[in-house]
């Protein structure tokens, strides 16, 4: 698990460099290294889509929750397994955010 949460250092600032990059990469690497039997993630950028595409590839089932009001590329809806939509309160509830 050290492997998968390394990278997730939730910065709160209006900017994050690289983001996309580093969850791209720990997408496909921990894909194809069997880190994870399933991803989730929540985002609905377009750049997601060949990431997800290679971890479905390796075998990995990925489901998608998109906060209300949030883009979803039509390239990543078709990728994923599942679509979820989650609320800003659920968003807040899943993070502990107050």
């Amino acid at each position: 698990m050290d492997a998968f949460t390394e990278h997730l250092q939730f910065k709160p600032k209006l900017e994050q460099k690289g983001v996309d990059t580093r969850i791209t990469l720990d997408i496909v690497r921990l894909a194809q290294r069997r880190v994870y039997t399933a991803a989730i993630l929540v985002a609905g950028d377009r750049d997601l889509a060949e990431p997800v595409r290679v971890a479905r590839d390796e075998g990995c089932p990925v489901f998608l929750a998109v906060p209300e009001g949030g883009g979803l590329a039509p390239e990543l809806r078709q990728l994923v397994d599942e679509v979820v939509h989650i609320s800003k309160l659920g968003l807040e509830d899943l993070f502990e955010i107050s």
